[in-house]
């Protein structure tokens, strides 16, 4: 898995490498700058003076072969302020030159700047003592001082303005690196908006809260798509399973109102079933799509689950036998529940109605209960055209048609499992279907 960094954290990078980052570097170079320019101007201005002082000493001590009298020589070479001490091997003080102006009152108090380098006097090759240097503060300016500070003021400017364009260019990379993934969500936000699930281009980013987000909206879009392509789908379903029955009840009332077919008891029994099966269509339509419809709210109560397992299949009895199809009730005793009866009622009917499209006439139907390891289990199994094995764990999907599922011929709207399945989960409970194709069908409650 790609680790990720939050924003917060990729903000104080940013702000670190656009804005310290430049500083410290600025600093750097100043530092470097200032160090190598002050060396300079010693190396080459001091000690090259100081260089050509010494020698003239050493050529003083070669002739005279001592130091005295060097103070009254070293005037015609110097021309600046300067307090010059000549030691010997032991470090003993031979000579103290003070070529300060000392008639100048504002001199006396100044603190002299030294030079902690000693320049060694050198007579036949051999060191005969060494020379200290101190001078004036006013003496750095007559070395090029001025022209080094300038230089390094220079250089230093020059150095932040690169630091800081470096800094900027830095930030600007630096900012894209979060603004064009939020862009790049912004788009495909937008695309959704208009529908078009399949052009998204989101981002992979190492920011946590943007990978995040990008895998909120794929989750999105994907969960829309679907819903997009089930709404169209399940569009075309209902306009076909409408369509159906409306067009054989057009058909024939106008066949009544031609004398094509007699205006008798029986085709108004048969329009009127046409239209009740219309409004079961309608409400089981309203009750799948409903999410918040009243089914949701349990009205639990306790009643003999015998009782009400005859009572709803006495209610089937006529359908059972206009079709020749036997229902068997197999309640072998007294079974207190506490349901919503309503919703169970709802479920059994839905169940029974099933195996009565799907069964053939002569088959049978058995309905009852039993009790399993302490629960209930209410089933409902006939000897019908069953369902395939492919298609036995999509028979819940309210969206899933199968032509010779529970008989089309029959109802065509294939809502009823849908709903089923929802009261099941509504209630708590648990539903397992077993089934063979061409051989029979069992669906099994199971009530704690």
């Amino acid at each position: 898995m790609k680790k990720t960094k939050s924003i917060k954290r990729e903000i104080l990078k940013i702000y670190c490498i656009s804005i310290l980052f430049p500083i410290l570097i600025s600093i750097l170079f100043t530092i470097i700058m200032y160090h190598n320019m002050w060396n300079s101007l010693f190396t080459k201005n001091y000690s090259k003076y100081f260089n050509y002082i010494t020698k003239n000493i050493s050529d003083y001590y070669k002739k005279n072969g001592d130091f005295e009298g060097i103070c009254e020589k070293l005037p015609e070479l110097v021309h600046f302020d300067i307090n010059i001490t000549v030691y010997d091997n032991n470090n003993n003080n031979l000579s103290n030159c003070n070529l300060i102006n000392s008639s100048d009152e504002n001199l006396k108090d100044i603190e002299y700047l030294f030079i902690n380098e000693k320049y060694p006097i050198i007579v036949d090759k051999q060191t005969v003592g060494y020379v200290k240097y101190e001078f004036l503060p006013g003496l750095i300016e007559d070395f090029g001082y001025t022209e080094t500070r300038y230089k390094l003021v220079l250089g230093t400017n020059i150095v932040t303005t690169i630091s800081l364009a470096t800094g900027l260019i830095l930030l600007i990379i630096l900012i894209k690196s979060i603004t064009k993934p939020i862009l790049m969500l912004s788009d495909s936000t937008e695309k959704i908006f208009t529908k078009s699930y399949d052009n998204l281009n989101l981002p992979t980013t190492k920011i946590y809260e943007l990978n995040k987000l990008s895998n909120n909206i794929n989750y999105l879009n994907k969960n829309l798509k679907m819903q997009n392509q089930i709404r169209k789908t399940y569009s075309q379903d209902i306009n076909h399973e409408l369509r159906t029955p409306l067009t054989n009840l057009q058909l024939t009332l106008e066949a009544m109102v031609d004398g094509v077919i007699d205006l008798n008891d029986e085709n108004i029994k048969n329009s009127l079933s046409e239209i009740n099966r219309l409004k079961i269509l309608v409400d089981n339509l309203k009750d799948t799509f409903n999410d918040e419809f009243e089914n949701l709210k349990l009205n639990n109560t306790t009643f003999n689950l015998k009782d009400e397992i005859r009572i709803i299949t006495e209610s089937f009895l006529s359908q059972a036998i206009s079709k020749n199809v036997s229902i068997i009730i197999n309640t072998p005793f007294d079974n207190f529940v506490t349901l919503d009866k309503d919703k169970l009622t709802q479920i059994i009917n839905n169940l029974l109605s099933n195996s009565l499209k799907a069964t053939l006439p002569g088959d049978t139907i058995i309905i009852g209960f039993k009790s399993v390891n302490g629960h209930t289990e209410l089933y409902v199994q006939d000897n019908g055209i069953g369902i395939s094995k492919e298609n036995l764990p999509l028979i819940f999907d309210r969206f899933f048609r199968v032509d010779n599922v529970r008989n089309t011929k029959q109802n065509g709207y294939g809502l009823g499992l849908a709903i089923v399945k929802n009261l099941i989960e509504i209630m708590n409970l648990e539903i397992k279907v077993d089934s063979i194709l061409n051989q029979y069908t069992k669906f099994t409650i199971i009530i704690p």
